[in-house]
């Protein structure tokens, strides 16, 4: 009985510990995920100074054109963050044609890390801007300057996250960069 109880402990503690390290693992698309997100928040910011912006310069009459433009304007960027993360969950998928060996897995999963964690600070560098906007009169073109800031870095996280996939595909084992 007492080597019964031993062997379940052991076989326990095993599957726990394949699950946390599965888990730690995160596929190449889960930074997609996360850019996309970082993209549609980005474009949220740039709704909210539109429309403090139409509320500090736009005439009265002219305000809920202002408003509706804002509103239009946030809704095709919200499309475009949707193509740019079917461009990036196809980029995640190994090429499918025959030639060169397709850049193992494990490869494309860290460049997914890595631009999960540039989006990550992405947000977090935008969310700390957009809260020292606090002056009311200023607020706009303050969170217009943040907004722009996160356009450039989310431009540099996906650069980055092209350049590991191409050092990927490479590789001839995907291990090392030329």
């Amino acid at each position: 009985m007492k080597k019964l109880g031993t062997i379940v402990s052991v076989l326990s503690l095993g599957v726990i510990v394949a699950l946390q390290g599965s888990a730690g693992a995160l596929p190449c698309s889960a930074g997609c995920g996360q850019e996309k997100n970082a993209c549609v928040q980005t474009a949220r910011v740039a709704r909210s100074a539109c429309k403090q912006d139409c509320r500090a310069n736009a005439a009265p009459t002219a305000l809920g054109a202002c408003m509706i433009g804002c509103s239009a304007t946030y809704r095709s960027a919200k499309t475009d963050c949707q193509a740019d993360h079917v461009s990036c969950q196809g980029a995640c998928k190994p090429p499918a044609h025959p030639g060169p060996p397709s850049p193992p897995s494990n490869c494309l999963g860290t460049c997914g890390q890595d631009l999960a964690t540039c989006t990550k600070d992405l947000v977090a560098q935008r969310k700390s801007c957009a809260a020292a906007c606090d002056a009311p009169s200023e607020r706009g073109a303050c969170l217009t300057t943040c907004v722009a800031a996160a356009k450039q870095q989310a431009e540099s996280c996906r650069s980055d996250f092209d350049a590991c996939r191409d050092a990927c595909s490479a590789s001839p084992s995907g291990a090392f960069v030329e």
